[in-house]
């Protein structure tokens, strides 16, 4: 019986956190959210609803509407580098 891997919410967030900021330090602008559920290996249903709560919870922005714009805040660039 093949069972799913879990993960924390917390654990997700904070990988999300990880891949948005190691990506924008490669290639200088933002992972798409498919590129970020690929490195995660999963769908992107449940990547959108976390980064809505990451930006609500002030780790995040972005704009509406436009790809590629997530961006760490300071917030979000402390909670990155402490989970180095």
């Amino acid at each position: 019986m093949n069972k799913a891997l879990t993960i924390s919410p917390a654990d997700l967030r904070n990988a999300i956190l990880h891949i948005i900021g190691e990506y924008q330090m490669q290639h200088g602008y933002s992972p798409s959210r498919r590129e970020i559920a690929q490195a995660l290996s999963l769908s992107t249903t449940p990547i959108q609803e976390n980064i809505l709560i990451l930006v609500d919870e002030g780790y995040l922005t972005h704009v509406p509407g436009l790809s590629r714009t997530l961006r760490l805040t300071e917030k979000g660039v402390v909670g990155y580098v402490s989970h180095e």
